[in-house]
């Protein structure tokens, strides 16, 4: 799976789960706390909206809490998709 595919999905996931646009224009480089404004609430919500969107992820809790940015977590899923 291409890195842009995941981004765009990522990005569409996110904006659900959330139920704002906090995701929709998310850049590999931006920060998930500092520039997206997540707070470990909604990060938990991205990380159950990722497992239902890509089949065969799943998020552990030290997992979670080591990505700080968007690249961190499409690496993630390109890694456990491959």
């Amino acid at each position: 799976m291409r890195e842009e595919e995941i981004l765009e999905r990522l990005r569409k996931a996110g904006c659900e789960a959330l139920g704002d646009d906090k995701m929709k224009q998310a850049k590999l480089g931006d920060r998930l706390v500092d520039d997206l404004g997540l707070d470990s609430i909604s990060m938990l919500y991205l990380a159950m909206a990722i497992e239902n969107e890509f089949a065969g992820i799943d998020f552990e809790n030290s997992e979670l809490s080591s990505m700080k940015t968007v690249k961190d977590v499409v690496t993630y899923i390109k890694k456990k998709a491959a």
